[in-house]
């Protein structure tokens, strides 16, 4: 059995205080995460909302969409639409399942969904 390792984007920027990574474009983050081995990552503030475009972005870097994270208070990163956004690129907005979800799960690095 392999296991493969998806990320949560708070490595390079914050969602809570934006201040903190403001200056990590989404495309630093991604190159990076794909650079030092990840394949899969959740969705942050910086990804694009509509699905095709999600999609699109991902696949430059040869990422899939593996979980949403949660706020620090406890809520979804953009709520049950960017569940519906991951979904489109083949996640269920949760990590466990989905064609390339149930491969990956997100949770380095920060607060994931779990």
């Amino acid at each position: 059995m392999s296991i493969r390792l998806g990320a949560n984007p708070i490595i390079w920027s914050n969602d809570d205080m934006r201040e903190l990574g403001a200056e990590t474009s989404l495309e630093t983050c991604l190159a990076e995460a794909r650079l030092i081995g990840f394949e899969g990552m959740e969705l942050g503030h910086k990804f694009p909302r509509d699905a095709r475009e999600l999609a699109a972005t991902l696949d430059r870097f040869g990422l899939a969409c593996v979980s949403m994270g949660r706020n620090g208070r406890g809520a979804k990163v953009g709520g049950d639409r960017d569940a519906h956004r991951c979904s489109a690129h083949g996640g269920t907005g949760r990590g466990h399942s989905g064609s390339h979800a149930a491969r990956l799960h997100a949770g380095v690095g920060g607060a994931g969904d779990g």
